[in-house]
């Protein structure tokens, strides 16, 4: 029973060691790491750059709301949410975190509270946000791709493979400012982003996200699942936040032509993805 029990758990994990007909050590380690992964980011590299030097003097920014606008069938609402994007205002706060940014709560729950507070009577002192960035999800689909008994990327054949298409609004609103300027629209994107996922027979396949030759940063993903969707939700809100970033530092020292060419380096790191 112990033998079968172990040849179902192979087909469950991406690679299954054979235990020799020792069931210690080997055993343990497969039932530990089952389903477990540790996932970069493919933008990184540029995030990294970007916060070496944005943290030397953070600014503050707040996000009111990355809504849904995706058209589909919401998991709060009763649907099975396969396709449903969830929790982009937390990545979004996030990724501002890993860029240096000096994340400000502004979301419509903290307001609420505040207030809720405020009317007791409670003297507080609030930190509020230079600037405001909210947008909305609008595109999120898994196309399917190409099938068959040929090799897809170098790899075996019977593969399949998906096309994951993630689009962003988003925009970046003076908050705090002089001279009227609070409430204006200082950056604006609309971004759309491709990652390739490619599946086999089993369930389970890798999702690759680079342009052509999609040779990198894969994940595992089960068949039905909504991994890979919300994997491209991630790395869009990573791609735009540093973006943001990236725009209001190279609007603020237009003037260092140093800072310039460190920040350019950055985006170039960034667009090399």
């Amino acid at each position: 029973m112990k033998a079968i029990f172990l040849a179902l758990l192979c087909l469950s994990v991406t690679a299954c060691a054979s235990t020799g007909g020792q069931t210690g050590e080997a055993q343990r380690s497969i039932e530990a790491h089952a389903g477990v992964t540790t996932l970069a980011s493919p933008y990184a590299e540029a995030m990294a750059c970007t916060r070496e030097f944005v943290r030397q003097s953070p600014i503050r920014i707040g996000v009111v709301d990355i809504a849904d606008k995706t058209g589909k069938i919401n998991i709060a609402e009763g649907g099975t949410g396969n396709l449903m994007t969830q929790g982009a205002t937390d990545m979004l706060y996030t990724a501002l975190s890993g860029l240096g940014v000096r994340p400000t709560e502004a979301t419509p729950h903290y307001r609420g509270a505040v207030d809720w507070y405020l009317g007791k009577g409670v003297q507080m002192t609030i930190e509020l946000p230079t600037y405001l960035v909210m947008g909305s999800v609008t595109g999120l689909d898994l196309q399917p791709g190409t099938a068959g008994g040929f090799g897809i990327l170098g790899m075996n054949a019977n593969k399949t493979a998906y096309k994951a298409v993630g689009r962003l609004d988003i925009r970046m609103v003076k908050f705090l400012g002089s001279d009227g300027e609070t409430g204006r629209v200082v950056d604006g994107l609309s971004l759309q982003k491709e990652y390739l996922a490619v599946e086999d027979r089993v369930g389970f396949g890798r999702f690759i996200g680079k342009g052509d030759g999609l040779g990198m940063f894969s994940f595992e993903f089960a068949k039905g699942e909504r991994t890979p969707i919300q994997l491209t939700t991630g790395w869009l809100i990573d791609y735009a936040a540093t973006v943001l970033v990236l725009n209001e530092a190279q609007r603020k020292y237009a003037h260092d032509k140093g800072t310039l060419e460190y920040l350019s380096g950055c985006r170039e790191k960034l667009n090399n993805i």
